[in-house]
């Protein structure tokens, strides 16, 4: 132990014993406490405006004429030491009625943080009370929540339950007996709460009241049974899916388990022949609007009628696409026949590749010819014709491969005509059942 003359009012000898560790811890905070209180009364220092100094001789002169200017200035420099010393009483006397420390109050007085202004009297008397007590306690509002729940007064069971779990946040259990104790009764509280939400229609409740009751017994097929239920009111099929099956591997016969997969199922055959009347009437509507089959007033849902209106423009928009790339085709086309005819010449495509309406024409014009004995030019200018496509064989096998190049684009082009409807389609569903 270490001696030390400290005089403590506790002491009447004046002297204590105590180690080398705790005496130097002491002094330490003892060091720290006297700073502090140093701080806080310096903490406001008085402001301080300075006095219009002395022209230096050989500095400017501040007179001219017969008038000393730093009168001027002293009188301004007075001016503001009298508005900066009012504002400094104004904040000390504001911080005089709030500052618990005694020191020179001033504007760097720091306001103290609120504290809580609950009463926390019956706080402070359940944790007051002895282990046995808390859960004998909480076993009491839970059997008045029981009979509650069996008159069908499922708000007043919700507060008995609610009571006697908050019990718990305040019991500390100390024996292994104790603790089981404990734990049965809190999740009895947590399940019997939750199938007061589920009475209730609070499903995102009745789902947390079931995780909580899990925390303490990952086995408990009520939990996972109105889990599944809560789910399943929230449309989160999967999820519910999960919950229920979980509860039936647990206890296969359960009949309300059973009963619960099979309001699973006939909610999922509902989802999917609802899925398909929406996309059915997206995608075959007669005006171009889906209509929902269930409803009575004929009006489209919203998200279905943005859908159509999305799958409807992307139709027209490949339907023009369709337009662009034929009317392309025919000016290539074109362009090809006259690309292979020789510079100076006129084109003059053989019959096997003029169309049959030229060919008769051009029969139609060597008859008339012969018979009103038009100028040879004609004729010979037919020959000329038939004569360049002899002396050009490979020109018709260019001009078919060229045609081959250009309904090859055609065709790419309708692909990415028709891969545009589909992403509109998929689109339009996907909106219908997230919006």
């Amino acid at each position: 132990s270490f001696e030390c003359s400290l005089s403590l009012p506790h002491c009447s000898a004046g002297m204590c014993s105590t180690s080398l560790g705790a005496y130097e811890m002491a002094m330490q905070m003892a060091r720290e406490y006297e700073e502090q209180q140093a701080a806080q009364q310096t903490a406001n220092p008085k402001p301080m405006v300075p006095a219009v100094p002395e022209p230096k001789a050989d500095g400017p002169s501040r007179v001219v004429s017969d008038i000393d200017y730093r009168k001027f200035e002293q009188l301004s420099r007075d001016l503001d030491k009298e508005a900066v010393e009012e504002e400094f009483r104004a904040k000390a006397d504001d911080a005089r009625s709030w500052c618990p420390l005694d020191h020179e109050h001033g504007p760097n007085c720091v306001r103290p943080r609120p504290t809580c202004s609950h009463d926390h009297a019956k706080e402070r008397a359940i944790y007051e009370k002895s282990t046995d007590e808390k859960i004998a306690g909480a076993d009491r509002f839970r059997e008045e929540g029981n009979g509650a729940y069996r008159k069908g007064n499922y708000g007043l069971a919700s507060v008995f339950y609610r009571k006697a779990l908050l019990q718990f946040d305040y019991t500390f259990a100390d024996t292994e007996k104790e603790k089981k104790w404990m734990e049965k009764v809190k999740l009895s509280c947590h399940n019997n709460l939750a199938a007061c939400k589920v009475q209730l229609e609070d499903w995102e409740e009745a789902a947390n009241q079931c995780r909580l009751a899990l925390e303490i017994d990952a086995n408990n097929v009520k939990a996972y049974y109105r889990r599944g239920l809560s789910f399943l009111a929230l449309d989160r099929l999967d999820e519910a899916k999960a919950e229920l099956m979980m509860a039936y591997h647990i206890e296969p016969s359960n009949t309300e388990v059973l009963r619960g997969l099979d309001m699973y199922k006939k909610k999922r055959e509902e989802y999917q022949r609802r899925k398909k009347e929406v996309f059915g009437a997206m995608v075959k509507g007669d005006d171009g609007v889906a209509v929902d089959a269930n409803n009575d007033g004929g009006q489209p849902e919203p998200g279905v009628r943005v859908a159509s209106q999305y799958a409807e423009a992307a139709v027209a928009r490949a339907a023009a696409i369709v337009d662009e790339v034929k009317q392309a085709a025919a000016v290539a086309n074109d362009a090809v026949g006259r690309s292979d005819t020789p510079s100076g010449e006129e084109s003059r495509p053989s019959e096997s590749q003029t169309p049959v309406p030229v060919v008769e024409e051009a029969a139609g014009l060597r008859q008339r010819t012969a018979k009103e004995k038009v100028p040879d030019v004609v004729n010979e200018r037919l020959a000329r014709g038939s004569l360049d496509q002899e002396r050009k064989p490979g020109a018709a096998a260019k001009r078919k491969s060229k045609a081959g190049d250009i309904d090859y684009t055609l065709q790419l082009l309708l692909i990415v005509a028709v891969v545009v409807g589909c992403v509109a389609v998929v689109l339009g569903v996907y909106i219908v059942w997230h919006m």
